[in-house]
């Protein structure tokens, strides 16, 4: 029987010991690498081993003895995978990714609720409560230097750490694919002209790709699809941020003429009310699903007001239900918007921006 234990990724000095046995008919030898400086360590074990055994005697009726000999050959591989002592990228670095992205997430969701609410009035009092709305909304996120850092600001934080968190999983998903192995047993055996061979196949799995999974999961409070939704959510957000507020500050120097009857003409001229369902919906989805958990992230882990992963879970019914009250008076408040038939006086201006 041999083994041998053989190390990868070593660019530390070792020591190597090698020690050889012997046990009667049997050489084995014992080699033994150890790191002074521990890394990743990757073990095989290779066994072999011949047996001959004597099956009892038969003594027929003529008084012959006839006898057989069963030879059973087994060979042995296993492969296991050490947990790495540090990982790249480290959770903490995934950690922090996600504590600015909570805290830009909450940022650009205060200024989000303010934008959300006049449509959401236009649902009881049409185009004219809306625009009365917006106005009240853009004195506070339109200022000169609040609009750069809570607007512009958070909104390219919140997807940028999005887009690295994304790849600190995929980087793991990779290294986890790479760091799984198998183990095979194969055994042989021959009796009387006949061999049976046996193949077994195990995969063992190291504890630090699942620690890594854990620390790359969602979280137990969001919604289901509450990623997917922020991802569908990004280019329709950048849209609406290039059209309604870049496009007029490029080609009209200004935005104050933008209202809701602008969505009004989009709507007539190219039918394009059908954009904002999608806006409203997955919006209000996203908020709902992810804002306590955001808020969790943000505080201390020894905080007294953070929420417990059981209340979150049970406070989900509660906010979906919330979440799609207001997507339903949204979406009836955006069917009031573009259906209005009044007159439109900035179509001229507006035709520039189409």
């Amino acid at each position: 029987m041999s083994e041998s234990i053989h190390t990868s990724d070593l660019s530390l000095d070792h020591d190597i010991e090698l020690i050889e046995h012997e046990d009667g008919n049997a050489k084995y030898s014992t080699q033994t690498i150890r790191q002074k400086q521990g890394r990743q360590v990757v073990s095989s074990f290779t066994t072999t081993s011949s047996s001959t055994e004597d099956i009892a005697a038969e003594t027929g009726a003529n008084g012959e003895t006839t006898s057989g000999k069963k030879t059973t050959t087994t060979t042995t591989t296993t492969t296991h995978s050490k947990a790495p002592v540090q990982t790249f990228p480290s959770v903490g670095f995934y950690q922090g990714l996600g504590r600015l992205q909570a805290i830009s997430g909450l940022g650009f969701a205060a200024f989000a609720f303010v934008h959300v609410i006049p449509p959401v009035l236009a649902a009881f009092g049409g185009v004219d409560l809306a625009n009365k709305a917006l106005i009240w909304g853009r004195v506070y996120y339109q200022t000169y230097g609040v609009e750069q850092v809570a607007v512009f600001g958070t909104l390219g934080v919140h997807i940028l750490t999005g887009l690295g968190r994304a790849v600190v999983r995929s980087i793991w998903s990779a290294k986890k694919y790479l760091a799984n192995r198998n183990s095979r047993t194969v055994v042989t055996e021959q009796h009387e002209g006949k061999t049976r061979t046996i193949i077994r196949e195990t995969k063992v799995v190291s504890s630090a790709s699942s620690s890594l999974s854990s620390a790359g999961g969602v979280s137990p409070g969001s919604f289901p699809y509450n990623r997917l939704a922020g991802w569908i959510l990004t280019p329709i957000v950048l849209g609406h941020l290039f059209t309604s507020r870049l496009t007029p500050l490029f080609k009209l120097q200004d935005s104050a003429i933008i209202d809701y009857s602008f969505i009004t003409y989009q709507h007539r001229v190219e039918k394009s009310g059908i954009f904002y369902v999608p806006l409203i919906a997955l919006l209000f989805y996203h908020m709902y699903s992810n804002g306590p958990v955001a808020f969790n992230t943000v505080l201390p882990k020894g905080s007294s007001k953070r929420i417990t992963a059981s209340e979150l879970i049970k406070s989900r019914p509660v906010r979906a239900v919330l979440a799609g009250v207001l997507t339903t008076v949204g979406l009836v408040g955006l069917y009031r918007i573009i259906s209005d038939p009044s007159s439109i006086p900035w179509q001229r201006q507006y035709a520039q921006l189409l």
